[in-house]
C-alpha cells in the first residue's frame, strides 16, 4: 500500500546529529525534501522527484571543477540511505545514486568507493540483520556505480571491484544473489561497450578468463550468462579452444549437458517471478545452434512437472521458442495437449498481470503476424482445440486464446478451420475427431465460433463470399431443415445430426448477430459497398432455399402470401438495382434494399406481422421509383409510410432491427419532412394513458430477446452455452416469480373473500342447516364486500398492464431521440428546427416530474441544446414569416411560465436566443463596426423581438409567481446585449421610482446588472454608452442621497453602481458629484456589512479615477512649468553669464542658470510626493 509518510531510513539516522546531518542545514530545503518522495510507493513520483533532484544539483553545481557542497551531500546521503530496510528506499535511492553518478562526472569514483567503505562497512554493523543490511546496501552501491558507467575511470578500480565480486560469499543466500548480480552487469557493460571499454576489459580479462574456465564445476546462472556474453561479444577470447578446454565441447548446448543446463535454470528461479538473464542468452544459443528439440525434451518439458516457479520458466522457454517455431509438426510438439491443458490452468488461476500464459499469447500473435502459413495456423487451432473434451472443461481460457490470435489468421486457416466448426455443428468430427451429436454444449459452441470468423483478412471477394457462406450456413440451420441431401444447395451436402429446439433457437439468436455485425462493420473506401453485397448473396440463397420445397422445408410453414410477399420483394430489388446508377437516388435505393432484406429475413421470425409491413414498403419503392417529377414542397410522398414502418422498426426489441432503422433513416434524412418530424414528437408527446390497443403493435416481442441483443454488443461472446443456460434460468425464475406473484394475489384475494363471508365460508354443505340466518343489512354489507375484493383484483391487473405500456412507450421514446439526433447531424430547413423547440421541452418537463424518467431527460437535454446550436438552411429562412417566428418565441416564453427548475428555463431562453438568429438571418441585418466589434440591429429587428417578450417581462416584474425568470432574462440579456439595451432607460425608470414595490426595484436592478459588464461595454456603441451613463449616474446619486429603501434594495444598488464604476474605467467621472464620497463614507459607517464591502470598493475606485486624472493634471502643468522655467529665465542668466565671463557676478550668474530648473524640478517631486500621500491615507 503506497504511503507518502516519511520514515527514518535506518537505525543510523536517529542516533546523533552526524557531520552530514549538520552540513544538511546549508542544504536548499527543496533538495532535502525530494529524500521523502524517493521513498514513497508511487513509481511516478518516485521517476519525477529524481529528475527534479538532478535539476536542482545542476543549478547548484553551476559549471563548476570540483563537486559543490550539495552534490556531496546527496552522494553521501544517497549511499548511506542504501541499507534501510524499507521497500521503497531500496528502489528510489539506487535510481537516484545510479543517475548522479551519470550526470556529474565531476564526482570520483575513488571518493564514492571510500564513501561506501566507511558507510556501509559490515564489519562495523551491531547486530547480524544490521550487517545484512550493510552487505544488501553495498551490493545495490556497487550495482549504481556498474549502472552508471564511472567504474570505468579507472581501470585498476574496475579490477579491484571484479575481484571483490568473485570472492563475496555471505551467509545469506538473498545477499550472495545481489552481489553475483553485479557480475554479468559488470562484464556486459564492459564488452557491449567496445573499443571504449577495451583498456579496462584487457586488464581484468586475466581474472574474468580464469572465472569462466572453472567451466561446469558449481557452475551458477550468473557464470552461465557471463559466458554468453563473452562468447556473444568476444569470439576472440571465448573461442572453441577455450569451450574445448574448459566446457568439455564446442558447443554449451548439448545432449550431454542438457542435465546441467537443467540444474543452472533451475537455480535460475531463485529471484521469481523475474526471469534471469541467463535463461534469455539460453533460449537464443539453443534456437541459433539447432539444438531445440532436444532442449525441449531434457529441459523444457521437464521444468513443466516440477513446482509454479519453475513451471514459470518453462512457459517462458516456450514462448521463445514459438517466435522462431519452423513448420506445423514444431508447433504441434510445442503445443501438445498437456501444454495446453497447462497454459489454460495458468490463465484460469492466475491474474492477468501476472499469468506466464500471457507470454505464450504474446509470442503467439507476433508468430501469426509475422509468418502467413496456412498449415502452421490451422496446426495450432488444432492443438488448442485437443481433445474435444478440454472446450467445456476450459471454454472461458479457451476464448481468450482464441480471440487473441484468430485475428491474425490468414484468409486460407480461416476458411479451413470455419469448415471444420461448421462440421462440428452438424455433429460429424472435428479436426478428423467424431462429434457426439447429442453434445449440445460442444455444437453451440461451434455455432458461436462462427461470428468470430466473420473477420476475413482477404479481398473485398474473398471477404463477402466467406461472410455469406457463413450467413447462409447459420440461416440454413436456423430455420430450414433439410429432407434430402442436394449437391446443387450450399450446406445442404448430407443429413448431419438431427437438430433439438435448443440448438435451433440459438442458431436463430447467432444469425441475428452476426447479420447484425455484418451490416454495420466498418469498412474501407475499397470496401465500401461489401455489406450490400454479402446481404444480396444471403437473399438469393434464401430464394433458392424456398423454391427447392423438395430438398429443404421451412421450419415455419409459409403460405402463398407469404411466398408472394418474398418473390414481389425480389422483383422490387432487381428494379432497385437497375436504377442504382443515378446519382440523385443512389442514397434511397441503397435504403430501401437494405429494409428489404431486412423484412424479407424477418418473414421467417415473425410472418404475420411483417406482410404488412412488406406491402406499405413495396409501395414506397414503388412510387419512389415511379416518381418523375418532385412536388411543390420538394417531398417525396412516400416518405411518410417509410417513417411508420422505421418507428415500428426502433419499437422492435432486435437491436439489429434499431440499428438498420437508424442506418436507412440517415441514409433518407435528407428527404424528411415537417409532417415526418411530427410523426415523431407526437409519440415523443404522449402518455401511457393515451395509447391505443393498435398501437401496442409497436411494443410487440419479447425483452429476453432484446437483453441477449445488448450481451452481443458487450463484446464478449465466450461461453455460449453459459449464456444459453443462464436465459433459461432466468427464464424459470421469472415464470416461478410470477407463478408466486399470482400466488400472492390469489391468497390476498383469498382472504378478502374470507372476511367478506364471514362465518359462511367455514364448514361443509352438510352444515349449512345449522348457519343463522343473515339479516338483509348484512347480507348488503358482505355483497358490497365481496365487490370490493373482485376490484380490486381486476384493479392490480390493470395497474400491471398500465406500467408495461408506460416503460414501453419510455423505452420506444428513448430510441426515438436517436432518429432527432440523425436530423440534426445535417442541416435543416428552418420549419423542422422551430416544430422540435417545444416538444422536446415538454418532454423534458415531464421527465424532472417522473423519476422513472431520468434518463430520457438526459438524454433530451443534451440534444435540445445541440438543436440550439444547429445550423438552418439558409434558403428555408426565407419561407417563414415574422409572425411565425414571433409565434415561436410566444410559444417558449408561455412554456417558461411553468418551467419548474434553472436549467430549463435557461435552455427555453437559449431556444429563444437561437430564434432571434433566425430572425436575424432571416432579416439580413446589416451590422456597422464602430471601435472593435461594435454591432446595431435596426429598430425594426429589435420591435420583431421585442413585441412578444415585453410583456412577459412587464408580468415578471410586477408578479412575484414569475419563479427563476431572473435568470431567464439575465441570460437573454447578457448574450443579445444589442437587442435589449434599448430597455436599460425602462429598467432605470422603475428603479428610480419610489412609487413602485421595492421587489420590483429589486428585480429591475438584478436585470440591469446583467446588462453592465465588459464584454457589453465593448460591443455597445460609445455614444450610446455615454447616453446611458448621463442619466444613469444622476439617478443612482440621487437614490443613495435619498437613503430611503430596505438592505436588500440598497446592496443591489450598490453593486449596480460598483458594476457600473468598473466597467466605466472613469470615462464619465465628470458626471460624480462631490457629495457621492460623504454619502459613501456614512454607508459604510452604518450599513450591513455586504453594503460597507461595496462601498468601500465603489469609494476607491472614484478615488483612484479622481487621483489619476488629478496627477495627469499636475504632471502636465508642472512640466509646462518647468519648461517655462528653463526657457526663460534659465536662458536669461545663462546668456549673462556668457556676456560677462571673468567679471566678479559671472560666478552669481551661473548659480541662478543651475537653481532655476532646479526648482521645477523639486516642485515636481513635492507635488508627486504630496499626490502619494494623499492616495495611501485614502
Amino acid at each position: 500500500m503506497e504511503t507518502n509518510t516519511p520514515v527514518p531510513l535506518n537505525s543510523q539516522e536517529e542516533s546523533k546529529p552526524t557531520k552530514t546531518q549538520m552540513n544538511a542545514l546549508s542544504v536548499d530545503q527543496a533538495i532535502l525534501d525530494i529524500f521523502t518522495v524517493l521513498a514513497i510507493a508511487s513509481k511516478q513520483k518516485r521517476i519525477s522527484s529524481v529528475e527534479d533532484l538532478i535539476n536542482r544539483l545542476k543549478e547548484k553545481q553551476n559549471d563548476q571543477i570540483e563537486a559543490c557542497g550539495e552534490l556531496d551531500y546527496c552522494v553521501k546521503r544517497l549511499i548511506k540511505g542504501l541499507s534501510s530496510t524499507r521497500k521503497w528506499v531500496r528502489i528510489g535511492f539506487p535510481l537516484a545514486l545510479c543517475q548522479v553518478l551519470r550526470q556529474f562526472p565531476q564526482i570520483k569514483l575513488v571518493k564514492v568507493l571510500e564513501m561506501i567503505e566507511e558507510h556501509l562497512d559490515p564489519s562495523k554493523a551491531g547486530s547480524i540483520p544490521e550487517k545484512s543490511n550493510f552487505e544488501v546496501g553495498k551490493g545495490y552501491a556497487l550495482s549504481c556505480i556498474i549502472q552508471s558507467g564511472s567504474i570505468f575511470q579507472d581501470k585498476k578500480e574496475t579490477g579491484k571491484l571484479l575481484s571483490k565480486l568473485l570472492q563475496f560469499k555471505s551467509e545469506k543466500s538473498y545477499v550472495n544473489c545481489i552481489w553475483n548480480q553485479n557480475i554479468p552487469l559488470l562484464v556486459t557493460k564492459l564488452v557491449f561497450q567496445r573499443p571504449k571499454t577495451d583498456e579496462c576489459l584487457d586488464y581484468v580479462w586475466p581474472t574474468l578468463e580464469k572465472y569462466l574456465a572453472e567451466g561446469w564445476n558449481n557452475l551458477s546462472p550468473e557464470r552461465l550468462e557471463v559466458l554468453f556474453v563473452c562468447k556473444l561479444q568476444c569470439p576472440e577470447k571465448i573461442d572453441k579452444s577455450f569451450l574445448n578446454k574448459n566446457w568439455n565441447s564446442e558447443h554449451v548446448v548439448n545432449s550431454k549437458t542438457h542435465e546441467k543446463l537443467l540444474a543452472v535454470v533451475k537455480e535460475s528461479t531463485r529471484g521469481h517471478p523475474v526471469i534471469h538473464d541467463s535463461n534469455r542468452f539460453l533460449v537464443r544459443e539453443v534456437i541459433n545452434s539447432d539444438k531445440v528439440y532436444g532442449f525441449w525434451k531434457e529441459i523444457v518439458e521437464k521444468l513443466f512437472h516440477e513446482d509454479s516457479h519453475k513451471k514459470r520458466l518453462g512457459m517462458f522457454f516456450l514462448s521463445e521458442l514459438l517466435k522462431s517455431v519452423k513448420g506445423p509438426k514444431q508447433m504441434k510438439m510445442f503445443m501438445s495437449s498437456q501444454v495446453c491443458e497447462m497454459l489454460y490452468v495458468d490463465l484460469k488461476l492466475s491474474e492477468k498481470n501476472m499469468s506466464s500464459a500471457q507470454m505464450v499469447i504474446d509470442s503467439l500473435e507476433t508468430l501469426l503476424e509475422s509468418v502467413k502459413d496456412d498449415d502452421l495456423h490451422l496446426s495450432l487451432l488444432q492443438s488448442l482445440l485437443t481433445p474435444v473434451s478440454i472446450i467445456k472443461t476450459f471454454n472461458a481460457e479457451l476464448g481468450l486464446f482464441l480471440s487473441a490470435i484468430l485475428p491474425h489468421l490468414t484468409a486460407g486457416s480461416v476458411e479451413l478451420f470455419g469448415k471444420e466448426i461448421m462440421s462440428t455443428v452438424k455433429g460429424k468430427t472435428l479436426f478428423g475427431i467424431k462429434v457426439d451429436g447429442e453434445n449440445l454444449f460442444l455444437r453451440k459452441w461451434a455455432v458461436g465460433q462462427l461470428f468470430h470468423l466473420l473477420h476475413h483478412p482477404g479481398n473485398v471477394t474473398e471477404m463477402v463470399k466467406w461472410q455469406g457462406a457463413v450467413l447462409q450456413f447459420v440461416f440454413r440451420h436456423a430455420y430450414f431443415t433439410l429432407l434430402k441431401p442436394s449437391d446443387i444447395l450450399p450446406h445442404c451436402e448430407e443429413i448431419g445430426a438431427a437438430f433439438p429446439v435448443q440448438l435451433v433457437q440459438f442458431c436463430q439468436n447467432m444469425f441475428t448477430k452476426c447479420f447484425f455485425k455484418v451490416i454495420t462493420q466498418k469498412t474501407s473506401k475499397t470496401k465500401k459497398d461489401a455489406n450490400m453485397l454479402t446481404a444480396h448473396q444471403l437473399f438469393s440463397y434464401v430464394e433458392s432455399l424456398i423454391k427447392n420445397k423438395e430438398t429443404v422445408k421451412p421450419l415455419k410453414d409459409l403460405d402463398e402470401e407469404t411466398i408472394a410477399a418474398l418473390l414481389k420483394t425480389k422483383k422490387m430489388m432487381q428494379k432497385l438495382e437497375s436504377k442504382k446508377n443515378v446519382q440523385e437516388s443512389s442514397k434511397d435505393i441503397s435504403a430501401f434494399e437494405l429494409l428489404l432484406i431486412y423484412l424479407a429475413l424477418q418473414i421467417f421470425c415473425d410472418p404475420q406481422n411483417c406482410l404488412d409491413v412488406i406491402e406499405d414498403t413495396l409501395s414506397c419503392c414503388d412510387r419512389a421509383l415511379k416518381k418523375t417529377k418532385k412536388s411543390r414542397k420538394n417531398e417525396p410522398d412516400w416518405i411518410q409510410v417509410l417513417m411508420e414502418v422505421l418507428i415500428g422498426m426502433m419499437a422492435n426489441p432486435t437491436k439489429l432491427s434499431r440499428i438498420i432503422a437508424l442506418n436507412i433513416f440517415s441514409a433518407v434524412v435528407e428527404r424528411i419532412t415537417l409532417e415526418n418530424v411530427t410523426q415523431i414528437t407526437e409519440i415523443l408527446t404522449k402518455n401511457a394513458s393515451n395509447l391505443n390497443d393498435d398501437e401496442d403493435l409497436y411494443f410487440e416481442g419479447e425483452r429476453e430477446e432484446e437483453e441477449e441483443e445488448e450481451e452481443v454488443e458487450s463484446g464478449d461472446d465466450e461461453g455460449e452455452e453459459e449464456e444459453m443456460e443462464n436465459e433459461e434460468e432466468d427464464s424459470t425464475e421469472e415464470e416461478e416469480e410470477e407463478e408466486e406473484e399470482s400466488m400472492e394475489v390469489d391468497e390476498e384475494f383469498r382472504q378478502k373473500v374470507k372476511a367478506a363471508l364471514g362465518d359462511a365460508v367455514v364448514g361443509s354443505d352438510e352444515e349449512d342447516d345449522d348457519l343463522p340466518d343473515l339479516s338483509d343489512d348484512e347480507m348488503i354489507r358482505r355483497d358490497e364486500a365481496l365487490v370490493s375484493a373482485f376490484r380490486s383484483m381486476n384493479k392490480n391487473k390493470i395497474n400491471k398492464t398500465e406500467r408495461d405500456k408506460r416503460q414501453q412507450l419510455l423505452t420506444l421514446k428513448i430510441r426515438l431521440l436517436d432518429l432527432i439526433t440523425e436530423i440534426i447531424k445535417y442541416p435543416q430547413p428552418a420549419q423542422i428546427i422551430l416544430a422540435l423547440h417545444i416538444p422536446l421541452l415538454e418532454v423534458r418537463e415531464s421527465s424532472l416530474r417522473n423519476k422513472d424518467e431520468k434518463t430520457l431527460g438526459n438524454k433530451v437535454t443534451s440534444l435540445y441544446q445541440e438543436i440550439c446550436k444547429c445550423k438552418v438552411k439558409p434558403e428555408t429562412v426565407t419561407a417563414l414569416s415574422v409572425e411565425e417566428i414571433q409565434n415561436k418565441i410566444q410559444s417558449l416564453v408561455t412554456f417558461s411560465r411553468n418551467a419548474s427548475s434553472v436549467d430549463l428555463i435557461i435552455d427555453v431562453s437559449e431556444g429563444i436566443l437561437s430564434l432571434i438568429k433566425i430572425l436575424n438571418s432571416r432579416e439580413i441585418c446589416p451590422s456597422s463596426k464602430e471601435g472593435g466589434i461594435s454591432k446595431t440591429y435596426p429598430v425594426q429587428f429589435q420591435k420583431y423581438v421585442l413585441d412578444p417578450l415585453l410583456p412577459s417581462l412587464n408580468n415578471f416584474l410586477e408578479n412575484q409567481g414569475y419563479h427563476h425568470h431572473l435568470e431567464f432574462f439575465k441570460n437573454l440579456f447578457e448574450k443579445q446585449i444589442l437587442v435589449f439595451w434599448s430597455q436599460n432607460q425602462f429598467l432605470l425608470e422603475i428603479i428610480s421610482d419610489e412609487n413602485q414595490k421595492i421587489m420590483k426595484r429589486t428585480k429591475a436592478c438584478g436585470l440591469l446588472l446583467s446588462m453592465i459588464d465588459r464584454k457589453n461595454r465593448q460591443i455597445v456603441k460609445k455614444s450610446d454608452w455615454q447616453t446611458f451613463a448621463s442619466y444613469f449616474v444622476p439617478a443612482i446619486v440621487k437614490l443613495l442621497d435619498s437613503g430611503e429603501g430596505k438592505v436588500k434594495f440598497l446592496e443591489q444598488v450598490l453593486r449596480l453602481f460598483n458594476s457600473f464604476m468598473t466597467v466605466d474605467k472613469g470615462d464619465n467621472l465628470a458626471l460624480l458629484p462631490a457629495s457621492l464620497f460623504p454619502q459613501l463614507q456614512k454607508i459604510k459607517k452604518s450599513s450591513s456589512k455586504d453594503n460597507k464591502k461595496l462601498a468601500k470598493s465603489i469609494a476607491q475606485q472614484f478615488t483612484l479615477s479622481f487621483f489619476y486624472f488629478s496627477f495627469l493634471f499636475l504632471f502636465f502643468f508642472l512640466f509646462s512649468l518647468f519648461l517655462l522655467s528653463f526657457s526663460s529665465f534659465s536662458f536669461f542668466f545663462f546668456f549673462l553669464f556668457l556676456l560677462f565671463p571673468f567679471s566678479s557676478f559671472s560666478f552669481f550668474f551661473f548659480f541662478l542658470f543651475l537653481l532655476f530648473p532646479l526648482s521645477s524640478f523639486s516642485s515636481f517631486f513635492f507635488f508627486l510626493f504630496l499626490f502619494l500621500f494623499l492616495f495611501k491615507f485614502e
